[in-house]
């Protein structure tokens, strides 16, 4: 487990995730990690969480990559 510092909404937030999913958005964010994920949570669902939302994202994120 991993945990990083980012601003969300203003606010200063700690977000854990595995180490491998903070590898995945490292490589889909083209190293701009903090851009990315604010991004990402600017269209979380309600009711998902920042981690699961995330994952999802990275994982979407990279099978896109992998296509094209």
């Amino acid at each position: 487990m991993q945990w990083r510092n980012i601003k969300d909404n203003g606010r200063q937030s700690t977000i854990a995730l595995e180490n491998s999913t903070w590898k995945l958005i490292d490589c889909v964010s083209k190293s701009s990690w903090q851009e990315w994920v604010a991004h990402k949570l600017k269209s979380r669902p309600a009711g998902a969480t920042k981690a699961g939302w995330l994952r999802s994202a990275a994982i979407d994120e990279c099978n896109k990559l992998l296509v094209h």
